[in-house]
């Protein structure tokens, strides 16, 4: 073995453009756990396990875009700097 003095940092960019929701584990009145496809177009680049629990559990009721708006929120709030 042969050390790298100084050692190399290596960045792996990837572009997100879209997310697709694979699967989703609801325990009732407690949380959801959203299994999440992160895409560049039509390729999987990445996935994500995106817990919603807690006030924001509380606030999903019966409309389903929640989920897709607080994924959106979730992302963009992890990854741009």
């Amino acid at each position: 073995m042969s050390d790298l003095i100084p050692p190399i940092v290596i960045t792996d960019v990837k572009t997100i453009s879209s997310f697709e929701v694979n699967q989703i584990q609801v325990k009732l009145n407690t949380s959801a756990e959203v299994y999440v496809y992160l895409k560049a177009g039509d390729v999987i680049v990445a996935s994500e396990m995106v817990v919603i629990e807690g006030a924001d559990y509380a606030n999903w009721g019966s409309e389903d875009n929640y989920i897709v708006n607080y994924i959106s929120n979730y992302l963009r709030t992890k990854y741009i700097v």
